[in-house]
């Protein structure tokens, strides 16, 4: 099972940066963790099954320098999702010491030729606690590496969760009210999987590379709870993503220079008319607002589509409102699930499909055809237009001029 759940790791971790880095680059580092940790539990799990020894040989040593990086992103990206930054500071090269350290260590074990290590899987089959013996590195013998890199995730769990214990409280203040809960539960879980993950692995490295057990059934007993328990693990992880889909999109955090604007005499500027009217009816359609920092950057941001009518261009898109706004992208997506509850491409569509009525009543088909209206309205196409039109008014432009037109008369 931990082979399988390890390779459904693999392909969620790539699919998910693939189409969430656009989106929020701190995820990186989440895939990054969960790309390592399925590497891993593959490793594992072929090593001990002992039925390819071509890819045993592959697997085995040559990538362990790489078995210690996810306790460094696993805090990148908590800090990262706390902070909103997913820049990492020259203070961080510190974390990359046990990686460089192995990367050294390992050297000579990369040049050995592919039939010794052929011969040292065919070692390892018939006798696994050999590994102790085995002199492959330059200066850290295999069995030290192997326990290390599972001690050093496990406590990369524990450090990170006192850091998230320590920003909790202030988070309260710079995160929405909403986003907090959420952003508190997914990394508790996120830390408690990886920590599930680090813990029971060392256990087995101990129990079967240090002497401590004399059968191959107790090995292999032993072996089988590791399993279970990383492969519960591993999947927990994988679902929690389900659960939490904000997760990918980032966690925004308050910034004053893009959700509250202040005069020089540092006092809250109050909204205009037009903007007034569109927090009332934001309110109306979510009455849940008050307290949500995001407020004002949804009336902006509606306020923004209003007046300078970007929608119009047939290829805009939710990165033109970004750089319009001078906002990062998962905050837009925020405002617009969580405060507006909709999508970008409904609320473009509704704008295009206001302006066309416009147009419509205030006699735009005398200059210009009803696909042509479309056109100016920001519609790529005519059957777009007339589909999009349809769906939000339930009749065609044709029908709702014809109907303007009685009412006019």
């Amino acid at each position: 099972m931990l082979l399988y759940i390890s390779i459904a790791g693999i392909l969620i971790s790539l699919i998910s940066s693939y189409y969430n880095w656009r989106h929020n680059k701190t995820s990186i580092y989440l895939t990054i963790l969960i790309f390592i940790i399925s590497i891993h539990g593959v490793s594992h799990s072929v090593l001990i099954e002992k039925s390819h020894p071509i890819l045993s040989a592959l697997l085995f040593n040559n990538l362990s320098p790489l078995f210690f990086l996810p306790g460094a992103f696993l805090f990148f990206y908590v800090r990262g999702t706390l902070r909103d930054n997913f820049r990492l500071q020259p203070l961080d090269l510190i974390h990359f010491i046990p990686f460089g350290v192995m990367v050294l260590n390992v050297f000579p074990y990369w040049i050995t030729p592919f039939e010794h290590k052929i011969h040292i899987i065919e070692i390892l089959t018939l006798d696994p606690q050999k590994v102790a013996a085995l002199e492959l590195n330059w200066f850290v013998p295999p069995a030290l590496s192997l326990i290390s890199r599972s001690i050093l995730l496990a406590l990369y769990s524990i450090a990170t969760g006192i850091f998230l214990y320590k920003r909790r409280k202030s988070q309260k203040h710079i995160t929405p009210q909403i986003q907090n809960n959420v952003i508190v539960k997914w990394l508790v879980f996120l830390l408690f999987f990886v920590f599930v993950i680090g813990i029971t692995y060392s256990g087995v490295v101990v129990i079967l590379f240090l002497n401590t057990i004399s059968t191959q059934n107790t090995s292999n007993a032993f072996y089988s709870i590791y399993s279970y328990l990383c492969s519960w693990a591993m999947l927990g992880l994988q679902l929690t993503l389900l659960a939490f889909p904000q997760i990918l999109y980032g966690f925004p955090i308050v910034r004053n220079n893009e959700t509250i604007r202040k005069s020089e005499a540092n006092e809250e500027i109050e909204l205009n008319i037009q903007e007034q009217e569109i927090l009332r009816k934001i309110t109306e359609t979510n009455p849940e607002i008050a307290n949500e920092p995001f407020t004002e950057l949804s009336v902006l941001l509606i306020e923004h589509l209003q007046n300078h009518k970007s929608f119009l261009n047939p290829t805009f898109s939710i990165d033109d409102l970004a750089r319009e706004l001078e906002v990062p992208r998962h905050h837009l997506y925020y405002c617009l699930n969580r405060v507006l509850k909709t999508k970008f491409t409904d609320l473009r569509k509704q704008l295009r499909i206001e302006h066309a009525k416009n147009l419509l009543e205030q006699g735009g088909s005398e200059t210009m055809s009803i696909e042509g209206i479309g056109f100016q309205s920001g519609f790529s196409s005519r059957s777009n237009f007339f589909n999009a039109f349809k769906s939000e008014t339930g009749i065609t432009p044709s029908e709702y001029l014809l109907n303007h037109s009685k009412v006019d008369a």
